[in-house]
């Protein structure tokens, strides 16, 4: 992990800081952040395998969607354990001239 980001700066100019440091790649990764404390709205398993996990999450500004890929499995941990830690990795997602927030969660657990 390389950074604590607190949830009301899961944002999407917190998105375009970190895009700043780009190109990633070997010698220059993608920041991995620790988000604490997120509390899960919903959450569905996605894609043509239903592999994956779609998560709405609650910020102090508003919701967030958020991707967590090849995790629909760990889905019923999330039943009794709605607030999370995440390790994530934020995006920019630009299509059809829209830009919005993109959240790869890269594993999760119950927050403390």
């Amino acid at each position: 992990l390389d950074a604590v980001l607190p949830p009301e700066r899961l944002t999407i100019e917190t998105a375009h800081l970190l895009e700043k440091l780009q190109p990633f790649g070997t010698g220059n990764e993608q920041p991995v952040l620790l988000i604490r404390g997120v509390q899960v709205r919903s959450y569905e398993a996605i894609g043509q395998d239903r592999s994956h996990l779609r998560l709405v999450l609650a910020t102090p500004r508003g919701t967030v969607r958020a991707i967590a890929f090849g995790a629909a499995a760990r889905s019923r941990e999330l039943v009794l354990n709605r607030t999370l830690e995440l390790a994530a990795c934020l995006n920019l997602d630009r299509w059809n001239g829209q830009t919005r927030l993109d959240v790869e969660i890269k594993d999760f657990r119950a927050a403390e």
